[in-house]
């Protein structure tokens, strides 16, 4: 491994095992020649396994699979140090994307819904429902939303006009302070990105919009 930013932990199994957080590089080889190279996040629950290359040469020994399971392996490893190091990320899925499918082969597998934002198991029968356009809330309908992202009953536009902050030239103002036109035109967008972020993350954004004159769309940083 190659490693970029880092911080480590230690072990409360065994002192003496560190594990290191951080963005890495995972590479592989044979007879001394460089084949396949995996870009992984490691943080404190998981590894996110970001992207994989490989020398199209040794395109028939399936690498793209090895370099998964070698991942899955490294994971399993670490646990037994770190109880909480247990999960395997793939990054997202897109079912009708040939270069994205392949993950749900990789079995157990979990979905986050993006209604209840719980995880569930990515069954065929559910790739079924996908496929026929059956499903937009993944897990089951008794299965409740967490709190951040229930929004019944509630004034998405109140909490928008109360907590959202821009930057505008240099300077951090509150919606408020905009001229109505700004306002008729951000909150409806504003109001789909609530919804997504969560009321937790909403309220730590700031929006930076690069030519407030022409209304361009706002560039987004977390706080």
């Amino acid at each position: 491994m190659c490693i970029r930013d880092r911080s480590t932990w230690v072990s409360s199994v065994d002192p003496t095992k560190v594990l290191n957080l951080g963005c890495y590089h995972m590479r592989y080889y044979l007879d001394g020649n460089l084949l396949a190279v995996g870009v992984v996040d490691i943080f404190p629950t998981g590894l996110s396994s970001v992207y994989f290359f490989y020398d199209p040469a040794y395109q028939k020994l399936a690498l793209g699979i090895i370099g998964s399971l070698k991942e899955i392996e490294w994971v399993k490893e670490q646990q037994k140090y770190f109880p909480d190091f247990k999960y395997y990320y793939l990054g997202y899925y897109i079912q009708d994307c040939k270069k994205m499918v392949y993950k749900a082969e990789y079995e157990p597998s979990e979905l986050l819904c993006p209604v209840s934002y719980t995880y569930c198991r990515l069954t065929p029968e559910l790739r079924k429902q996908i496929d026929e356009g059956k499903r937009v809330r993944l897990s089951p309908d008794n299965v409740p939303t967490i709190p951040d992202m229930n929004f019944g009953g509630m004034n998405i536009e109140k909490f928008i006009k109360e907590k959202s902050n821009f930057e505008i030239q240099g300077s951090q103002v509150h919606l408020s302070q905009l001229n109505r036109r700004f306002q008729e035109v951000i909150i409806p967008i504003m109001k789909t990105l609530v919804t997504l972020w969560g009321m937790k993350l909403s309220q730590n954004i700031i929006i930076t919009s690069v030519s407030y004159t022409h209304l361009t769309l706002p560039t987004i940083y977390s706080v």
